[in-house]
């Protein structure tokens, strides 16, 4: 480690810093072009996005490593809560090893009650675990195999043999066929009315009206997602699916809105996803969902827990906000966050 001449300098980013900060992802960060779509875009949409923000390092006057920060509506425990999502620490090669990447984090908390990271590299991981940061409970992936897909024998083909079996032998749950299910090329009215019911003091988990599905799921650049309703003038649901565009076998079921209350609906969407995407071609469907009773459900659809996570984590500010995350259930998707932005 090379002595350095000057002190570097940790905070939050300026207005006027902007420009510089983007200079030095662009020089840094290999996925620049998709940040830059993403970062557009939600400045473009403060109101709904809250836009982004981030903890910069300065060495000499110059940005040399960053830690993004998104804000996130969240709804729980029957208190407003200021959280946001946390992205990885950037740090420029020369001044790695010197404990910036902690710094960088402990100031993107300033001022926040509840800070989230999903999607996290193992390093990452690691240095927030050392920073207090706690795992949040079922975060791993669950996995349906619709056919084995076509590679020499081995392990993997082996284990998805079994899932594949798996996932035949399994008795399809019996669903109220009044449940209507239908394709939407957008969110209506009504979901702003189920999002409100949504809200419960013992659920932590993203606040989606109208105006945030639409700019999530139906504004979003570089991505293309399928959306169904569950319900007619009054929604009671939506499933939000897509398709690996680099390798159409592959799929995800991005997001559910629903009650955990509401069984019959949540399996009437998770049925139309699986059939949906099986008819598209999709030989493994992916799912990331925090909620117990939700991942029952996706287990009577075949879906099979898996080793795979991406490391979701949190920390509370206080003692008090510590306790009340602790009295309620988290109902987190792939679709929250930035991992699926990146994908």
């Amino acid at each position: 480690m090379t002595e350095l001449e000057g002190t570097i300098e940790i905070k939050l980013m300026e207005a006027d810093e902007q420009e510089e900060f983007m200079d030095f992802l662009r020089g840094n960060l290999d996925t620049f072009d998709k940040f830059e779509r993403v970062w557009k875009w939600r400045q473009d949409n403060k109101p709904i996005s809250g836009g982004e923000s981030a903890a910069i390092a300065k060495y000499n006057g110059k940005v040399v490593g960053c830690v993004g920060i998104v804000p996130a509506h969240i709804s729980g425990f029957g208190d407003t809560v200021r959280a946001c999502w946390q992205q990885d620490s950037l740090v420029a090669g020369t001044m790695r090893g010197r404990g910036v990447g902690k710094r960088l984090v402990e100031k993107a908390a300033e001022g926040w009650d509840l800070l989230l990271a999903k999607g996290t590299s193992l390093p990452m991981y690691g240095l927030r675990k050392s920073l207090g940061f706690q795992d949040v409970q079922n975060s791993n992936y669950l996995l349906r195999v619709c056919r084995p897909r076509k590679f020499s024998f081995n392990v993997k083909r082996y284990a998805e043999c079994l899932m594949w079996i798996w996932q035949i032998i399994m008795v399809p749950p019996k669903i109220d066929d009044r449940i209507s299910v239908c394709r939407v090329e957008e969110f209506d009215r009504s979901f702003d009315a189920l999002a409100e019911g949504l809200k419960q003091k013992n659920v932590l988990k993203l606040h989606k009206d109208l105006r945030y599905l639409n700019w999530r799921y139906v504004s979003c650049p570089g991505k293309e997602y399928g959306i169904f309703k569950a319900g007619g003038d009054d929604a009671r649901g939506a499933v939000v699916v897509a398709i690996n565009r680099s390798d159409p076998q592959e799929a995800w079921i991005i997001d559910l809105i629903c009650s955990g209350k509401d069984k019959q609906s949540g399996l009437a969407l998770i049925r139309t996803a699986v059939r949906y995407l099986e008819n598209s071609g999709a030989s493994r469907i992916w799912v990331f969902s925090t909620m117990l009773t939700v991942r029952r459900w996706f287990m009577r659809y075949g879906f099979v827990p898996t080793k795979f996570t991406p490391r979701f984590t949190y920390r509370a500010a206080n003692k008090e906000i510590t306790e009340k995350v602790g009295t309620v259930e988290w109902d987190f998707w792939h679709g929250d966050g930035d991992l699926e932005l990146y994908m």
